[in-house]
């Protein structure tokens, strides 16, 4: 697994068509898909532990294989305050994405996941299955 110290952000920032653009003279930094100049905006969804294999599975599925379950079975249901925590970024226009799994144990949450990027239609179906 990546490192556990670094946080999800930081290491979507690390990939290759990512980059950091500042505005308002410095003060505010936001990141960007460089292919189609779109902003990413993150998101932390919680779910319960019945879906442990499921999103587990997912992540290990190739992304023709995840474009069809997204097409079969929609978006997943969140459940505040849920054993599960997907952290997940996702440009505007819905042509990059990257999720973490992580599970809670000891009062936080442990990556259970590596990152995984999606680009096009992988990454629309990534946005099918987390965003409603």
């Amino acid at each position: 697994m990546e490192n556990e110290n670094q946080g999800f952000k930081q290491i979507v920032a690390q990939q290759q068509d990512i980059e950091y653009r500042s505005f308002c003279f410095g003060i505010f930094k936001t990141l960007y898909y460089k292919p189609t100049n779109s902003r990413l905006k993150f998101y932390e969804k919680y779910y319960a532990p019945s879906l442990y294999n499921d999103l587990l599975g997912l992540l290990s599925m190739s992304e023709e294989a995840i474009i069809k379950h997204a097409e079969k079975n929609g978006c997943y249901e969140e459940r505040l305050n849920g054993n599960l925590l997907v952290e997940l970024c996702l440009s505007a226009d819905h042509q990059v994405a990257a999720i973490l799994l992580s599970q809670y144990k000891g009062l936080k949450y442990h990556p259970i996941s590596d990152v995984r990027v999606f680009t096009s239609h992988s990454a629309e179906a990534i946005a099918k299955l987390f965003v409603k």
